[in-house]
């Protein structure tokens, strides 16, 4: 499932009926029209406008699922969406370029350790150092047992 753009050239084959109470514009069956597009994709498309009743927006779909609701399309990709939006989240304030996982509990490891750090990180900030003392904010005096520090690995 994807968003459709602007500058998407379809022909359109069937359309089906909807309920234009639940949001759903349209519901068509289509096939892409500019040649590149249709040789690499052949099949047959499904093309969803929903008018989002939140923000008022028209929103374009197009899946090659033609056994769900137009409406469960909808709510899929917003729901797709949030776990998107939440990841921008995660890497713009955890400050984390790349996951080294993909698993839950990887993912949760990776963003515990990332927020211990943090804070570490800002309790030395906060707290006052005596005279002399080199400053430690430039030095990585936490590390991180994802990167395979062998002093970090207990056995």
């Amino acid at each position: 499932m994807i968003r459709g753009k602007g500058n998407l050239r379809f022909r359109r084959i069937t359309s089906r009926p909807v309920d234009r109470t639940s949001g759903v514009i349209c519901d068509q069956v289509v096939a892409l029209s500019i040649k590149l597009s249709a040789t690499r994709y052949p099949a047959r498309l499904r093309r969803i406008r929903y008018r989002d009743p939140q923000t008022g927006k028209t929103l374009v779909f197009l899946t090659n699922n033609f056994d769900l609701p137009p409406r469960t399309v909808a709510d899929l990709y917003r729901c797709r969406w949030q776990i998107e939006l939440f990841f921008k989240w995660i890497k713009q304030h955890l400050r984390i370029k790349s996951f080294f996982g993909n698993t839950e509990k990887r993912l949760k490891t990776q963003m515990l350790d990332r927020r211990l750090r943090l804070r570490a990180h800002r309790h030395r900030q906060k707290t006052p150092r005596p005279r002399g003392q080199p400053s430690t904010q430039s030095c990585r005096c936490y590390p991180s047992p994802l990167r395979g520090n062998p002093a970090s690995i207990t056995t």
